[in-house]
C-alpha cells in the first residue's frame, strides 16, 4: 500500500510513511546509528546517551545530569534559568574566566540583600578614564573612587 514506501528515483533513496508515527526500533541490539561515508552523525544508546556529530567528532551528548557540549555554544535568542533564583552560572571550581558585555547589569529584583533587605538595581558603566555605578531606581549616579597602581 501507499502507507509506506522506499524506493529510489534514480538519484537519492527515500522512505516516506503516510500514516502514524515512523519509529525505527531495534530489540536485540544495544544502539541505532546514523552514518554518512562511515562516518558517525547520529548515535542513540539504550537506556543510554543520544549522541549528535559533527565531522564524525562528538559535538552533543545526553547524559543522566543534563547534556555535554564539547565546542562553542551559540545562541540567537534569550538564554534563561528554568526557575527563578536556584541555579549558578559556573561553579567553585569551575569559573568562567572572563565575561564580555556592554554596560554590566546588576540586580536582586525580587529578593533582599544581607545588608538592609532591600533590592538594588543598578548598571556599571566603563568610561574613558572611570567607572561609574548608576541607581536605576534612584537614578543617582556615582562615580568609583580608583586609584592607578604601577
Amino acid at each position: 500500500s501507499a502507507d509506506l514506501e522506499l524506493y529510489h528515483n534514480g538519484t537519492d533513496t527515500f522512505v516516506d510513511n503516510a500514516n502514524g508515527n515512523f519509529a525505527i526500533r531495534t530489540t536485540g541490539a544495544t544502539h541505532i546509528s546514523l552514518k554518512t561515508n562511515n562516518e558517525n552523525a547520529i548515535y542513540c544508546g539504550a537506556n543510554g546517551a543520544v549522541q549528535l556529530y559533527y565531522d564524525n567528532a562528538k559535538k552533543f551528548e545526553t547524559a543522566s545530569a543534563g547534556v555535554d557540549v564539547t565546542g562553542r555554544v551559540q545562541i540567537d535568542g534569550h538564554c534563561f534559568p528554568y526557575s527563578d533564583n536556584a541555579y549558578d552560572l559556573g561553579l567553585s571550581g569551575n569559573r568562567w574566566r572572563n565575561l564580555y558585555t556592554t554596560d554590566l547589569q546588576l540586580s536582586n529584583e525580587g529578593g533582599s540583600n544581607d545588608v538592609d533587605g532591600t533590592w538594588g538595581n543598578y548598571t556599571i558603566q566603563e568610561g574613558e578614564n572611570d567607572l561609574f555605578l548608576i541607581n536605576n531606581r534612584s537614578g543617582k549616579k556615582y562615580k568609583f573612587n580608583l586609584t592607578e597602581v604601577v
